[in-house]
């Protein structure tokens, strides 16, 4: 605020130049409230940017091929007490009746009874294993030949089996566990202890089990052609494909019912937020965009035409018709989602429910995933839709594939056959083997007599139970004369080779055999054009750049045989309502051409303009508010001027008169 004193014309010159700068200062006040105006219209639009991320996180639930709502499988069991159950996506709806008749058990075997935990024992060596499990050496010497010195001992040697001390009221004995439940799995024991000297005493495990190892029994139905199913554990996996029992106790009179049925709860939780997150979308646009005539107030955003066409555009990509679906499942409508008369969806809950648990006429629960999400179909069981991408397109025609080699196992053959019994010692026990890239330890063959069959399953065990392969598996085979061990991986990651140790001679190999398996390998032909495609594995996925199938990712569990000379498949891919949304959703948010950018950038520009035309107003005001005050205060400085001349003209003119009367 600037100031002049009026001192000498006794004027208001600040109130003076503040009215005479009063037009150009509207002219600002009103550039600063249309920045405002502008700011907060582009903050009402950020909330309709807000709203549709809400929405995008909706539809990716229904979109997601992976962890799918619509593959929950719900498993329920007549009777927890007994058993439970869970269910994977894979997993068959049905009923099942079956009777837990044994559970599957740890052999526990005691030692004789000892007067303490500190009492003497033999040294020497005791050599424990648990099934076909590769046995350790346990050496008592004078530093631990006490019997607690020995459960230590045993415990830092192994985590096959675990020693325990207890007490039976007459004094203590060693009580060994396996860690391993099943009949298979029994405790193997042999010691080479020296003679007992003083009070030394040798430890003896020879008496009966404290229990016994078993197998889980399981009688799976009530007629005369039940099933008898016995594994080596209580947790059954393999039984019922995609269903895993957990069996808890025994009543061999007892049916328990299991129903295998689909979970609707979580698709209709993630369509009821979709349908939610939709309307809020809609309601906040239509909120910002509207004019209430009664009380003469305009939304933000009234005419602002984007934020129409968003609410616009999704309206009417969900008001259409899915090409190639089920004609009872191909709209929104079918499944009871349909839009009122404000533009809003409207759920029925009733219809919804009867076509997630499949009993809606025509329709399954597969029919209604479609309906929101990214689908293939293909002409062959072996061809199987895994993931498609953002750029994966809809085929109005099926595309045709073309697989010209199939993904293959590694497997390697050994150069020498075997005879009809293997013995296996100390000079032949050991061996290593590299499996998809990964060296095993030196692995220990437990020593015996083998027939081949024997051998390849104690082989197979053996490299599978590897600390250094890490969960990589095969599986090792015999035609009765030679073994033959296959990677359980697919493609060019699956290797097997670089044998070595003392038994290769015992198992019929030399060390040279080695090979490496194949990925799947085809292309796309999309209307007579080709696009190309990567296999990794039994994954073929087109590549990136295609046209129409970037992304599409297909399983081929054809082998060599089927493939021949040449294989082929009509592959008809589909984009339900959530995936076509989510693909608006993304081009909306693009970083460069989005709507969102582009809408935000006018906004900014709009801003940087009238901030552009404030920073001009202002130098002005600034320059012709200092000519003022420079024009003022050379008035101010005149005026004194004259006043010094008024009030010397004036002495001077009294003088003169005084002069004059003298």
């Amino acid at each position: 605020m600037f100031s002049i004193d009026g001192l000498v014309s006794g004027l208001d010159t600040s109130s003076i130049i503040q009215g005479l700068l009063a037009l150009q200062q509207s002219r600002l006040d009103r550039l600063n409230l249309r920045k405002d105006e502008i700011l907060l219209e582009q903050s009402a639009f950020s909330g309709i940017e807000a709203n549709v991320l809400s929405l995008q996180s909706a539809v990716n639930r229904l979109a997601s091929f992976t962890n799918n709502v619509f593959a929950v499988r719900a498993a329920t069991s007549s009777d927890e007490s007994i058993l439970t159950a869970s269910a994977a996506s894979n997993a068959a709806s049905g009923t099942y009746v079956m009777r837990v008749t044994q559970l599957a058990r740890a052999e526990q075997i005691a030692s004789q009874g000892f007067s303490s935990a500190e009492a003497l024992i033999t040294e020497g060596t005791l050599t424990l294993g648990v099934g076909n499990r590769p046995t350790v050496d346990v050496v008592i010497d004078s530093t631990n030949n006490t019997v607690q010195g020995l459960a230590d001992a045993i415990n830092n040697s192994t985590s096959d089996l675990t020693a325990t001390l207890v007490n039976d009221g007459s004094g203590v004995r060693l009580l060994l566990t396996s860690a391993h439940t099943g009949a298979a799995n029994t405790i193997n024991i042999s010691s080479n202890f020296d003679p007992p000297v003083g009070n030394q005493v040798e430890p003896d495990f020879s008496g009966p089990p404290v229990q016994s190892a078993t197998d889980s029994e399981i009688l799976l139905g009530s007629g005369a052609g039940a099933i008898s199913i016995r594994q080596s554990s209580n947790l059954v996996e393999d039984v019922i494909e995609g269903v895993t029992l957990n069996l808890i106790d025994v009543d061999a009179d007892r049916d328990i019912l299991l129903v295998i049925e689909n979970d609707i709860e979580p698709a209709r939780t993630a369509i009821e937020g979709f349908v939610d997150a939709f309307n809020s979308v809609v309601s906040y646009i239509d909120e910002q965009t509207a004019y209430e005539s009664e009380t003469e107030t305009a939304g933000l955003l009234l005419g602002n035409n984007t934020a129409s066409n968003i609410r616009d555009q999704f309206r009417n990509l969900l008001a259409r018709v899915i090409p190639n679906l089920n004609s009872n499942a191909n709209r929104l409508s079918a499944i009871g989602i349909e839009f009122d008369d404000n533009g809003r969806l409207q759920l029925d809950s009733g219809k919804l429910d009867s076509a997630l648990r499949g009993s809606l006429e025509g329709v399954t629960i597969e029919d209604v995933r479609r309906i929101f999400a990214l689908d293939a179909q293909t002409g062959d069981s072996n061809v199987s839709f895994v993931l498609g991408s953002s750029e994966t397109r809809p085929s109005d025609q099926p595309y045709q594939l073309h697989i010209t080699q199939a993904a293959q196992r590694a497997a390697i053959a050994a150069t020498n056959s075997l005879g009809p019994t293997i013995d296996i010692d100390n000079t032949n026990n050991q061996f290593s083997i590299m499996v998809d890239g990964q060296q095993s330890e030196l692995l220990t063959l437990t020593n015996g007599s083998y027939t081949a069959t024997q051998l390849a399953q104690h082989v197979q065990d053996t490299i599978n139970l590897s600390n250094e392969l890490n969960g990589r598996t095969v599986r090792v085979t015999t035609d009765g004369s030679f073994l033959s061990i296959e990677s359980d991986a697919y493609g060019t990651k699956s290797e097997v080779g670089n044998l070595s140790g003392s038994a290769l001679p015992a198992l019929g190999f030399d060390g040279s055999e080695y090979q490496r398996g194949t990925d799947v390998a085809g292309y796309f032909d999309v209307d007579g054009t080709i696009e190309s495609a990567t296999g990794k594995g039994r994954i073929l996925t087109g590549d990136a750049g295609n046209a129409n199938t970037a992304g599409l990712q297909l399983r081929v569990t054809l082998n060599q045989t089927q493939v021949g000379a040449g294989f082929q498949s009509d592959v008809t891919v589909t984009q339900g309502f959530a995936s076509k949304l989510n693909n608006l959703i993304e081009d909306m948010q693009d970083e460069d051409n989005g709507r969102f950018k582009v809408a935000n950038q006018a906004f900014d520009d709009r801003v940087a303009s009238i901030e552009s035309s404030i920073n001009r107003l202002n130098d002005l005001f600034e320059a012709k508010q200092q000519q003022l005050i420079n024009e003022f205060v050379g008035i101010e400085a005149t005026l004194s001027q004259l006043q010094t001349i008024s009030s010397f003209l004036s002495t001077q003119f009294v003088t003169a008169n005084s002069l004059g009367q003298l």
